[in-house]
């Protein structure tokens, strides 16, 4: 994989899913490195990350397709992309702790990224494509976290929500919505992959699901701040699942600045790298000699990317019991597809066993949509039921 693959990037694309009369459905994955997410009429990826802005600051630059601006009470604020393009380095120190904390629910970090995510949900007639019809949101939680996070994430996003947001060269746009809390649904993340992998495009079941649903599963999600993995023996999960937060992608790109210091000088925080991504370099400046040099890191990249997934890998041959009964591996995610060639070289070997990526029904899809895919076609499924007891 080149750098550019390991960036948190920003989509936003226009496709018809199923939907049902009377119910705006939206699924909604708030990660800490990307929120993604579905609607009716599209699927969207942005990075998770928010500056606050100056409202009196004049940008020369042309806007950008992706540059996404956000307004509500508490001031103006660059999303996504421009919010990484906007960072300097003396305010980003001490803040890696408000981005990457599990408990960031009430602020600007988690708040501002679901409602964009919401927002873009609503995309391509914007606030009026939902007019008249019911907002329902589906997320997810690690099944740890279920009970004591439930009522958190419920409460950040059930109400009233208001502000405006532009999107690259388009005008303001105001949004006001209303989303009861009964129209909050929560799942255990994992399931968000079981169905991904079980359900076809149009929201029905692929011949295979039943051979899934009947089975020993094990759901491999590296994110970017935690591993988490979940065995799911059929169709019921296992337990709280493992949540390992030093085995993610964060912790990759973490142990690549510890390597641009040792070896360049170079100090930069995790958020800074990011940026860096795009072209798999920074610069090395001697202001004794007056001089200047790009420095290729992709090396150390790949490096820690294999060293995070071999820890990982053994990780779960404890936790697992050396898959000795499992049948599938269903992985998930855009930190899986950095590490699926070191996962299908360590299981080579094992006779049965068979490693499904969570985009296997949908491959138009990366890899990063597979839980929101399944929290989409999930909601689906309850609003249809819902739809059927009002009627």
């Amino acid at each position: 994989m080149q750098t550019k693959d390991f960036k948190a990037r920003t989509i936003i694309r226009s496709r018809e899913f199923p939907s049902v009369e009377g119910f705006y459905g939206i699924s909604l994955d708030v990660g800490y490195s990307a929120v993604k997410g579905f609607g009716p009429h599209g699927y969207y990826c942005i990075p998770s990350y928010v500056r606050k802005r100056d409202a009196d600051v004049i940008s020369l630059r042309e806007e950008n397709d992706i540059d996404i601006l956000y307004r509500d009470k508490s001031g103006l604020w660059s999303v996504g992309e421009l919010a990484y393009q906007e960072l300097s380095t003396s305010e980003i120190i001490g803040s890696e702790t408000e981005l990457y904390t599990r408990m960031r629910y009430y602020s600007p970090s988690f708040i501002i990224p679901a409602r964009v995510g919401i927002a873009l949900s609503l995309l391509p007639d914007m606030a009026g494509c939902a007019e008249g019809k019911a907002i329902a949101v589906q997320t997810g939680l690690p099944p740890k976290y279920m009970d004591e996070d439930r009522k958190y994430i419920t409460d950040v996003l059930s109400g009233t929500h208001e502000f405006a947001l532009k999107v690259g060269a388009a005008s303001w746009v105001t949004y006001q919505f209303y989303i009861p809390r009964g129209n909050i649904y929560i799942m255990p993340q994992p399931m968000g992959s079981m169905i991904s992998v079980s359900v076809g495009s149009d929201g029905w079941p692929v011949p295979d699901a039943r051979k899934y649903l009947s089975s020993n599963v094990v759901i491999l999600d590296p994110g970017f701040g935690t591993l988490d993995d979940y065995e799911v023996v059929r169709g019921t999960i296992q337990g709280k699942g493992e949540t390992s937060p030093e085995l993610g992608m964060r912790e990759v790109l973490a142990r690549t600045c510890k390597d641009l210091y040792e070896t360049y000088g170079v100090k930069l925080q995790v958020p800074q790298l990011q940026e860096r991504l795009e072209d798999g370099r920074v610069w090395i400046n001697d202001i004794r000699n007056m001089t200047r040099r790009a420095v290729d890191f992709s090396s150390f990249l790949d490096k820690n990317c294999r060293a995070v997934c071999a820890d990982a890998l053994e990780k779960m041959k404890t936790v697992h019991g050396y898959f000795r009964n499992t049948d599938f591996i269903i992985g998930t995610g855009g930190t899986y597809d950095a590490w699926k060639d070191g996962f299908t070289e360590a299981f080579k070997g094992m006779e049965g066993l068979q490693i499904i990526p969570g985009n296997i029904n949908d491959q138009t899809l990366p890899n990063i949509f597979s839980n929101s895919r399944g929290y989409y076609f999930r909601l689906i499924d309850a609003l249809k039921k819902k739809q059927r007891r009002l009627s």
